[in-house]
């Protein structure tokens, strides 16, 4: 909670350099997926990792922000689906030699978030109701700062979902 109170801080005061370096993108997904993967088959959740083989190689971007925006993303999705499936999906959007957008997404089976909710879960301290909070915790800062940083990547964090059918959660930087 501190870390992400600082976070947003940081955020908020224009303070967060983004680094540039060099990600492969397929290593940095396995090294992202690898510490869920347990997790989801003791919840006897489906884990689906679907990545584009055009991706293949080094792209300059923030490792560490990157991973941030993803562990959040499947970390809400391992918390809000009790059954089904869970899927990160990486799509080349544009491959170009010097220029490259990269789509990012994780997909679930979850609870779903009705779409007079959907604008609100960005707001920082607020969730989709107050049943959510007492039932699965959290502080309502994870998809605030997700968006922020994402924003700052040049994206932009979106959501596409149903109640009680699930979510998509999805950005191209």
């Amino acid at each position: 909670l501190i870390n992400e109170i600082l976070d947003l801080s940081k955020l908020e005061a224009n303070r967060i350099q983004l680094e540039k370096t060099e990600v492969n993108i397929p290593e940095f997904i396995r090294n992202i997926s690898q510490p869920f993967m347990p997790q989801f088959e003791e919840k006897g959740v489906m884990f689906n990792i679907v990545a584009d083989p055009q991706v293949k190689r080094s792209l300059l971007a923030d490792p560490t922000r990157l991973n941030q925006v993803l562990t959040n993303l499947l970390s809400n999705a391992f918390k809000f689906t009790d059954s089904g499936s869970v899927t990160l999906e990486v799509k080349g959007i544009s491959l170009r030699s010097n220029y490259n957008t990269i789509e990012f997404s994780v997909a679930d089976s979850g609870i779903g978030i009705s779409e007079d909710k959907q604008v609100q879960i960005f707001e920082q301290f607020r969730q989709a109701d107050v049943k959510t909070t007492r039932k699965y915790g959290g502080t309502g800062l994870g998809l605030t700062i997700s968006q922020k940083l994402v924003r700052l990547m040049g994206g932009e964090l979106k959501v596409e979902s149903k109640t009680n059918e699930g979510s998509r959660f999805y950005f191209r930087i």
